[in-house]
């Protein structure tokens, strides 16, 4: 019985060794599983983060491939088209399409210094580009070119007229973001000219470095002559719409030729309340652009054919409207041509 007592006890122990040896290597299974599953998870992780940079650097490609496309198709629809409207609507699409203009912080964009570097790109791109609209570099601002006396290089100055009131048109996709990030502050090329030409006496005091500005400041100040012209030609221009917004001379030499020489009227009441914001809208184009100049020390040069127009308008508000609204918006605009008649 004792015997049978021991070969009980050695069978259990035996029995429990083997057990234990069993868990053992079922556990060292499992580990292993894990480890691989861990290596396996990792493998997948890097693949989808080598694949998201991929997918990012792709998209960046393609942007640009597509952005730069739609710019050069904008300017040479610029060049071909001899209408006013036309020309304006394709100088829009022109700064539309540059790419900062699509930066959403995310991906390849991340951080707002990739903002800046595309709008350093973009005026670095676009300084170029304007100059074959300059013949012969004659930096003097002509927005009735072509207009009463036409010349071969009119439909030039035309387009670059055409880029000088377009600077400030943000893509819509800006202005998306724009509306989801409170925080984001707009930019458009008005803004990178504007701003750049501001920060010059900054850097000239020695208050601040160039270094201390995004690298558009410096493409815009080595362009500094060609960014001063672009803000004249806006000031003019901007009137110049004014007039062809509300008389004939766009279309009509004599009309033009008359304007010149006899008083002519603007009767606001032949307009309705849009229409009517529009004119507003370029009056304070104008106004906004000649402040920008005196505030850069520089006198606004006014066109000698577009100062006697202007000269020669008198404004109707005798016929008064009846709308609150449409009053309040014609008596600004009274207050706004009297400005724009001041040559100072």
């Amino acid at each position: 019985m004792k015997v049978n007592n021991k070969n009980l006890l050695l069978l259990l122990s035996l029995t429990t060794l083997l057990g234990a040896c069993e868990v053992k290597k079922n556990v060292d299974e499992m580990h292993g599983a894990t480890v691989e599953m861990n290596d396996t998870t990792k493998t997948m992780n890097e693949n989808t983060e080598e694949l998201k940079t991929a997918a990012g650097e792709l998209y960046d490609a393609l942007r640009q491939g597509d952005s730069l496309s739609a710019r050069r198709a904008a300017l040479d629809n610029l060049v071909k088209t001899e209408d006013p409207a036309r020309k304006l609507s394709e100088a829009a699409k022109y700064f539309m399409s540059f790419e900062y203009q699509f930066w959403s912080n995310e991906g390849q964009d991340k951080g707002a210094h990739r903002r800046d570097e595309m709008a350093t790109e973009a005026a670095r791109e676009f300084f170029k580009d304007v100059q074959q609209f300059i013949p012969g570099m004659n930096l003097v601002p002509k927005p009735l070119a072509g207009q009463i006396v036409p010349t071969k290089k009119s439909n030039l100055i035309n387009c670059l007229n055409a880029l000088s009131v377009t600077t400030h048109f943000l893509n819509p996709k800006q202005e998306l973001r724009m509306k989801a990030d409170p925080k984001m502050t707009k930019l458009s090329m008005n803004k990178i000219i504007e701003d750049s030409l501001l920060a010059k006496e900054s850097i000239e005091s020695g208050e601040k470095k160039l270094s201390d500005y995004p690298g558009y400041v410096e493409e815009v100040l080595s362009n500094e002559a060609i960014a001063v012209y672009l803000l004249e030609a806006r000031y003019n221009y901007m009137a110049a719409l004014l007039l062809g917004k509300t008389t004939n001379i766009a279309h009509s030499k004599l009309a033009a030729t008359v304007s010149i020489m006899k008083e002519w009227t603007l009767d606001l009441s032949t307009f309705n309340i849009a229409q009517t914001e529009e004119i507003k809208k370029f009056l304070s184009g104008s106004l906004k652009t000649k402040t920008t100049l005196k505030k850069l020390g520089i006198k606004p040069r006014t066109d000698i054919l577009l100062a006697r127009l202007i000269n020669k308008m008198k404004v109707d508000s005798s016929k008064k409207a009846t709308l609150a609204a449409k009053i309040a918006l014609d008596e600004e605009i009274i207050k706004d041509i009297t400005e724009l008649k001041k040559l100072d």
